[in-house]
């Protein structure tokens, strides 16, 4: 068979297995890094995207850097708006193109077209990537996969000095889509010494030298990233495990890797397993070191192919070993996450490892390594396609998940905002109770008692609701989301007890949305709120520069809306949207001032902008719906109710 046909075999089949992914919706972090992030929405915040975390403005406790991410989110905006499908098709033809340079590098490396045809194809159709392609957030895996190989190929093949700056840069690119690159230096050298060992007329000379380059552009990242940026690494763990237990959980994890890579069935996200708990040996860390040595070498000797796909594939999952441990929400329970979309990079290797061996093995049969290919490949397509399924929503996404892991409060608390949002809190109430079981941090524990005290009060259980709320706080006082609910369940019946709340709320996180909405109704009618709250936020201007001013600019115009002093209002939350003009609740605010002023025309266009922004929002489609009705169109404002009350960012 030609390389032609081999490439078109590849691309055809990976474009038909995904080809029910692109029903898919956005589900989990979706919604945090696309759906909610002001970043991804247009061209006018490149410099933040470059300057802040991915999940900046949705979860600042994330500390990944991930521009280039960003940048694919930014495109895929740009065509499509907030239409999944869009974001579904780049993954598919991004997971497309690593499969054609896994083809490449195998066929660069080992010299072997049908080999390199194997690995391609088992690589683009294996389920163990679904969790990778058909999650718009997982992006990043794909896109470090591409530049990672763009530049081992662009180096291998490298013979003057410019090609060799090439695949600096793609190193770059690497490292701004995902930290996992950092390993790409060990990668690159010992891919290049390796296939000069495997293919002696191969053999690196000038190009070693560019190897300083490779590592001093990895320090040089880390520096600008830490220093100069100011984002630095999840590397921090709940506790800490000896030198032999990382060693020994590393490689049970490996295994685990290795045996989903040939039986990969119940995959699923949240993949947990016990840590395994052994004391550091001045005896026996040496003797496994050198037994791993040993055997290093005793496969060296024996095939130097198979070393040089077995050292790639410890490599690209050696990352592994320092996030596996970090994760607090399982660490806590003694347990090692092991997330599937962590093997995308490395699974090319495994399916390459076991076809040359294959290959080598079955020489002797003509046909065998062919008709061994499609019993292979048959399989894992068909249940990608299945896998793609589990995929379509948060409730597909979630229940199949809770079906395999049972101790995760994450799995519980997203099936309970589902019910939430479906207006069904006895089902919450339920699911928070089923998580509350669970060993966690005391800082999750407050944020799910939080959310029960909501579902509390959605069913008007509101001594439950005070009890759970207060309970929350002793677990965390610094949980301003829980002073913010406590102010509201007070509003009814003891104003002064919930401005109380609502204040507390404040001075720990002067945006919490309940508290400060609960203050700003109290500011229309009393004077003294409406001074505080001014004060407050102005003085908080002084603090605030740049990005980070926009909150308090789109505050103060909501306070002088609230306060019927248009002007003031409209111009601060012009202010707003000059430094983000992406933030939905400015862009909403600043509709209602156009309809203030009886500008028609501008408030509906702003109206408008708000829901391409996010047309998910149920509270701009409510306020469309009175706009239309009080401008007499009654027709167009029953659609905006029912779309206001089917709307769903959790379906």
């Amino acid at each position: 068979m030609g390389k032609k046909k081999q490439l078109l075999i590849i691309v055809l089949s990976g474009a038909l297995v995904y080809l029910n992914s692109l029903r898919c919706g956005f589900v989990w972090d979706d919604v945090l890094t696309v759906v909610n992030n002001d970043f991804i929405k247009g061209w006018q915040l490149l410099a933040q995207v470059f300057s802040k975390p991915l999940y900046y403005l949705t979860n600042p406790d994330y500390l990944y850097y991930r521009p280039i991410l960003s940048l694919s989110f930014i495109f895929d905006y740009t065509l499509w708006g907030l239409r999944p499908f869009g974001f579904h098709l780049t993954n598919i033809l991004l997971h497309l193109c690593a499969a054609l340079l896994v083809y490449k590098f195998i066929e660069l490396t080992l010299k072997d077209s049908f080999l390199a045809f194997c690995s391609g194809l088992l690589f683009v159709l294996h389920p163990l990537n679904t969790s990778t392609v058909a999650y718009v957030t997982s992006r990043g895996d794909i896109l470090v996969a591409i530049f990672m190989l763009l530049s081992v190929i662009t180096f291998l093949g490298a013979k003057t000095h410019p090609r060799y700056i090439l695949s600096l840069i793609y190193f770059a690119l690497a490292l701004l889509s995902k930290e996992s690159a950092l390993v790409l230096p060990l990668l690159l050298i010992f891919a290049a010494e390796m296939r000069g060992r495997i293919e002696p007329a191969e053999a690196v000379k000038k190009g070693r030298l560019y190897y300083l380059g490779f590592i001093a552009a990895a320090f040089l990242y880390i520096l600008l990233r830490v220093k100069i940026i100011g984002v630095g690494f999840n590397l921090a763990a709940s506790g800490q495990t000896g030198l032999l237990s990382t060693f020994a959980n590393f490689a049970r994890a490996l295994l685990d890797y290795i045996k989903l890579s040939f039986m990969p069935l119940g995959l699923h996200m949240l993949r947990n397993i016990p840590i395994l708990q052994l004391k550091d040996s001045l005896f026996i860390i040496p003797l496994v070191i050198l037994i791993t040595i040993a055997l290093a070498f005793l496969v060296y000797k024996l095939d130097k192919r198979v070393f040089f796909l077995a050292g790639l594939f410890l490599l690209l999952i050696s990352p592994v070993a320092l996030v596996s441990l970090k994760n607090p929400e399982y660490f806590t329970q003694g347990r090692l996450i092991m997330e599937e979309h962590w093997m995308y990079a490395a699974v090319p290797m495994v399916m390459a490892l076991i076809f040359y061996l294959i290959i080598k093995v079955g020489c002797r049969i003509r046909q065998l390594p062919k008709w061994l290919l499609l019993i292979f490949a048959l399989p894992l397509a068909l249940l990608t396609v299945r896998e793609n399924t589990f995929w379509q929503n948060n409730s597909a996404l979630f229940s199949h998940t809770l079906h395999y892991v049972k101790n995760s409060p994450t799995v519980y608390r997203n099936l309970a905002w589902i019910s939430i949002s479906h207006q069904n809190p006895q089902n919450a109430i339920r699911l928070y109770k089923e998580a509350l079981l669970l060993k966690q941090t005391d800082k999750m524990k407050a944020s799910i008692l939080r959310d029960l005290g909501y579902a509390y009060l959605m069913s008007r259980d509101a001594n439950k609701a005070a009890e759970t709320l207060l309970e929350g706080l002793k677990t965390d006082p610094e949980n301003a989301g829980l002073h913010g609910l406590l102010g509201l369940l007070y509003a009814g019946d003891e104003p002064s007890k919930a401005q109380e709340e609502w204040q507390k709320a404040l001075e720990k996180d002067p945006f919490e949305p309940m508290a400060f909405n609960g203050m700003l109704v109290e500011s229309r009618s009393k004077s003294e709120v409406n001074i505080y709250l001014i004060a407050k936020y102005r003085k908080m201007l002084k603090l605030k520069r740049g990005f980070d001013s926009a909150k308090v600019y789109r505050s103060l115009g909501l306070l002088y809306l609230y306060s019927d002093l248009d002007m003031e209002a409209m111009l601060h939350l012009k202010r707003a949207l000059r430094i983000d003009p992406y933030d939905i609740k400015t862009n909403n605010a600043l509709a209602i001032c156009y309809v203030k002023k009886g500008n028609t025309r501008m408030a509906e266009s702003t109206f408008k902008r708000s829901l391409r922004l996010n047309p998910f929002d149920r509270e701009v489609y409510g306020n469309l719906a009175l706009f239309y009705k009080e401008t007499g169109r009654e027709k167009e404002s029953k659609a905006m109710l029912r779309k206001s009350s089917s709307v769903n960012p959790f379906d």
